[in-house]
C-alpha cells in the first residue's frame, strides 16, 4: 500500500497489531511515531493503536500535519491534569 499523507494508521495498523499479538509480555504504554489526537482528523496512529489494543498511547511524530488543532474536550489545558 502506498504511503498517503494523513492515513498512515491504514498502512501500518495491521502489522503492527500483528506484532503484538507475538508479544508475551504486554506493555502498560505504547509510544508511536505519528500522530495522536493532534492529528487533523483527531485520530492519527497513535490514538487508533490505543484504542484497538486498549492501552494508553502517545504520538511522537517528527513532523507537523497541516490541518487546525483543539484542546480537548474536558475544556482544559493538559497542565489541568
Amino acid at each position: 500500500m502506498p504511503y498517503i499523507p494523513g492515513f498512515l494508521s491504514f498502512r501500518e495498523t495491521p502489522v503492527i497489531l500483528a506484532a503484538f499479538e507475538k508479544i508475551v509480555r504486554v506493555p502498560d504504554i505504547i509510544i508511536v511515531d505519528g500522530q495522536g489526537i493532534a492529528h487533523p482528523r483527531g485520530l492519527g496512529i497513535a490514538a487508533h493503536l490505543g484504542l484497538l489494543l486498549d492501552t494508553p498511547a502517545i504520538g511522537c511524530a517528527k513532523s507537523h500535519l497541516f490541518g487546525v488543532y483543539e484542546e480537548p474536550g474536558w475544556g482544559g489545558s493538559i497542565r489541568d491534569l
